[in-house]
C-alpha cells in the first residue's frame, strides 16, 4: 500500500521508462483471442465539454454511439434507445448507478446479446435497462435536474438531447452488470484517445497483440480501495503525484484515469492546504513499482480537462484523484484485465 500524503516538495527531474508486457498470446496451444480495432469518436457539446464514444449493437440493433467511460464499469441503455425485443430478458431487479457529477441512474437488469466493433458475445449479458434518471440526495443540482426526463442524455452535462443513450462503463471491476470488455471476450484493451480537435478516430485495441503491447510502463492498481465502501470506483487506480511547481504542492495518492470526467478532482483530508492556481505549472507523475515515473507537464486551467478541483474535508481511506481524460492527451493506456494493472506508454 502506498503511503498517500500532502506536503511541500520540489519537482522531482522528469524521466520516462519503458518496459514490455509479455506476450498477450496464450500458451499450450489455445488459440489467442480475436484482436479487434474500434474506432473513438470525439463529440464536443455545446459548452465545450469533449465526449468519447464507440459503436455498439444492441440484439441486432444498427450500430450506435455509446460513450466510452473508463471511470466506471457496466453498459447502461436509456429505456426506448432499442425495441424491447432486442433484449433476450428483462427482468425485475433493481439496477441503480450514479455518477460523480450526481446523476442518478434507476432501472432494472436486463440481459441482450451486444456487439462492439467486430466482436461479439457467445451469450447475452447483464446490463442496466434506465428507466428514470434523477439527483442524488446530496447533489440535488445535478445536470439530471436542469433538464426534463425526455431530453436527458447520459454524459449531456444537462444540455437537452445533448450525449448519449448509451453507456459502456470499461473500468476492470466487477458489479451486478459486469464489463462489457470482459463479457464478448477481451481480456486486455488499449484506449487511444483522439486528441482534441483531431479529424481522425482514436482507436480501442481489443485483446492487443505483442506489437501493440511493447514499450509500455505497467503500473500496479490500488486493489485496496476495492474493499472501501467509498473506494470501489477508484480500484483501478495507479500511483500518482500531482505536484506543482508554481505553489511547490505535491499530492499523492491513487488516481483514476477517467475518460468520462473532463478535469481533476483531488479528494483530501485537509483541502485547504491544497493551492493550485489558473496558470500553475503542474505535472501529474505516475510512478511504477520500481520508483520510475512517466509525467504530464501541463497549465492548470488551460482548458477543461486541466480544470483542478479540490474536495475533502472529512479524513477519507486515502488520499485520492479522478485524473479526468487529461493523462489520455498524454499517454495511451493498456488495461490488462487478467493481471489487473494499467499500462501507460507516451503519445
Amino acid at each position: 500500500m502506498q503511503v498517500s500524503r500532502i506536503a511541500l516538495a520540489s519537482i522531482a527531474a522528469s524521466a520516462f521508462f519503458a518496459s514490455s508486457v509479455a506476450s498477450a498470446a496464450p500458451r499450450g496451444g489455445t488459440p489467442a483471442p480475436r484482436r479487434i480495432v474500434v474506432p473513438i469518436s470525439q463529440r464536443v457539446l455545446s459548452d465545450g465539454q469533449i465526449r468519447y464514444s464507440i459503436p455498439v449493437s444492441v440484439g441486432g440493433s444498427q450500430p450506435i454511439a455509446a460513450m466510452l467511460d473508463t471511470g466506471s464499469t457496466g453498459m447502461r441503455i436509456l429505456a426506448g434507445t432499442v425495441n424491447r425485443s432486442a433484449f433476450v430478458s428483462i427482468t425485475a431487479t433493481p439496477s441503480v448507478s450514479h455518477f460523480n457529477s450526481g446523476v442518478r441512474l434507476n432501472g432494472v437488469v436486463a440481459t441482450a446479446r451486444v456487439r462492439i466493433g467486430q466482436l461479439a458475445g457467445a451469450q447475452p449479458f447483464a446490463l442496466q435497462l434506465v428507466r428514470s434518471v434523477d439527483c442524488i440526495p446530496s447533489r440535488p443540482q445535478c445536470p439530471a435536474s436542469r433538464i426534463s426526463a425526455k431530453d436527458y442524455r447520459i454524459g449531456g452535462d444537462g444540455l437537452p438531447k445533448e450525449g448519449y443513450n448509451v453507456i459502456v462503463g470499461v473500468a476492470m471491476g466487477t458489479a451486478a452488470v459486469d464489463n462489457p470488455l470482459r463479457k464478448i471476450a477481451a481480456q486486455s484493451w488499449i484506449v487511444e484517445l483522439p486528441l482534441p480537435g483531431a479529424s481522425n478516430p482514436g482507436r480501442l485495441i481489443l485483446n492487443p497483440d505483442t506489437q501493440d503491447i511493447a514499450g509500455y510502463t505497467i503500473f500496479p492498481t490500488h486493489r485496496i480501495l476495492f474493499h472501501v465502501t467509498t473506494g470501489a470506483a477508484f480500484q483501478d487506480a495507479i500511483p500518482t503525484c500531482l505536484n506543482d511547481a508554481t505553489s511547490h504542492i505535491q499530492v499523492c495518492g491513487p488516481a483514476l484515469l477517467d475518460t468520462g470526467a473532463p478535469g481533476i478532482t483531488v479528494n483530501a483530508a485537509h483541502p485547504q492546504a491544497v493551492h493550485v492556481s489558473k496558470g500553475d505549472h503542474v505535472a501529474l507523475a505516475f510512478t511504477d513499482k520500481n520508483g520510475n515515473w512517466l509525467k504530464a507537464h501541463f497549465t492548470a486551467d488551460a482548458g477543461r480537462p486541466s480544470h483542478v478541483t479540490v474536495t475533502g474535508g472529512r479524513t477519507p481511506p486515502l488520499p485520492r484523484m479522478s485524473a479526468g481524460s487529461l493523462p489520455f492527451f498524454f499517454f495511451d493506456v493498456l488495461y490488462d484485465d487478467q493481471k489487473k494493472m494499467v499500462g501507460l506508454k507516451a503519445r
